[in-house]
């Protein structure tokens, strides 16, 4: 077993126990896992009692992100999530003139506010919702055919 000296507590630590890092001589970073954690920690607080992001910016109103670090987030998870961006997004709400594509309530733009609704079978992305929506669908088990028998039991006077 190999052994790495950390830059940070001088300790020795199996290999494993490090990132890896292309850019240094052996493909891991100098400083070990745990000690990497604790001073990220230490970084993150300092920032917080200062009222400032990761990034360095100050927070938005009582939040624990610029708004430049919460629009990024939100653009990586639409982006892992469903493979679209925040312009497809903005594109989609436009083309339904912003109202859910089921009972055309006003869709709150705010994060959070809505849904994107996509098939669980194929990923494919179908359209906005409002949560009320997306949440009847997702109790149908996106079935068409428990749909229509909803349907036909609303019809029963």
């Amino acid at each position: 077993m190999t052994f790495k000296r950390c830059s940070t507590c001088k300790n020795l630590f199996e290999l494993d126990s490090f990132s890896r890092n292309k850019r240094t001589y052996d493909g891991l970073q100098t400083v070990y896992k745990e000690c990497n954690k604790f001073w990220y920690k230490k970084l993150l607080e300092s920032r917080s009692k200062l009222g400032l992001c990761r990034c360095g910016k100050p927070h938005r109103d009582s939040k624990k992100s610029c708004f430049d670090c919460a629009k990024e987030a939100r653009a990586r998870a639409l982006q892992s999530k469903y493979g679209i961006s925040l312009d497809a997004l903005t594109s989609m709400l436009k083309a339904q003139d912003w109202r859910c594509g089921i009972c055309q309530h006003q869709l709150e733009t705010r994060l959070g506010g809505m849904a994107v609704d996509h098939n669980h079978s194929t990923g494919k992305v179908r359209g906005l919702l409002c949560l009320q929506c997306n949440t009847g669908i997702g109790n149908f088990g996106e079935s068409k055919e428990t749909l229509l028998r909803a349907i036909s039991y609303l019809e029963i006077e």
